[in-house]
């Protein structure tokens, strides 16, 4: 097993998903208010790096036909269970965006905390891959860390637009960088992010 999936297969087995700092249980506000704006309301869904599977889930309700990948089985076992209780129907894979098996193509590819976990030398792999995944005139809804958040916990990478054009040129275009913030948890102050949308060419 890589280094890479042996670390998630580790956190998902020893923390219960409800622990997990990004855990959060509803539909993000930003994804929610996106997919408003943009009057996507059905088609086929992508949710790369799914974790505990709250947001495919929430996803799945609203009428979207969601796949939902992830690179650890322990985080897909509890997200299967949680979909189960809910009534819901998502197809749950594990899968590595960045040896993806997966077959488009999606009208919407969200990833709520995937990209600014790989190493920065594979992000133009990570474009690639997610071009080919969408549809022409399809969405990456993308929301990572911000380059502003300093506390030294968290993902490795924390970006600035700037960072995030250069990541996506020629492939996508940037149609809205957002700041903003990952839900807080408990006291602590929220998370700084970035939410961006990205247009397929």
């Amino acid at each position: 097993m890589d280094p890479h999936r042996a670390h998630w297969e580790e956190r998902y087995r020893e923390t219960p998903a409800e622990a997990l700092p990004w855990f959060y249980p509803g539909l993000d506000p930003d994804i929610e208010a996106a997919l408003g704006e943009l009057a996507l309301r059905q088609g086929r869904l992508l949710d790369l790096g799914c974790g505990p599977g709250t947001q495919a889930i929430e996803l799945a309700r609203r009428g979207f036909a969601v796949t939902a990948s992830d690179v650890a089985e322990a985080a897909l076992a509890g997200a299967r269970a949680r979909a189960a209780a809910a009534g819901v129907a998502v197809r749950f894979v594990r899968d590595d965006i960045l040896a993806t098996r997966l077959t488009g193509p999606f009208e919407v590819v969200l990833d709520r905390g995937c990209f600014h976990v790989l190493p920065r030398e594979r992000f133009g792999d990570y474009a690639a891959a997610v071009h080919r995944l969408l549809a022409p005139g399809g969405w990456l809804l993308l929301k990572c860390f911000s380059h502003e958040e300093q506390r030294p916990e968290g993902p490795p990478n924390r970006l600035a637009p700037e960072a995030i054009r250069a990541t996506f040129e020629g492939r996508f275009r940037v149609e809205r960088i957002d700041r903003t913030h990952f839900p807080a948890r408990g006291d602590e102050p929220p998370p700084r992010a970035l939410f961006c949308r990205l247009a397929r060419i």
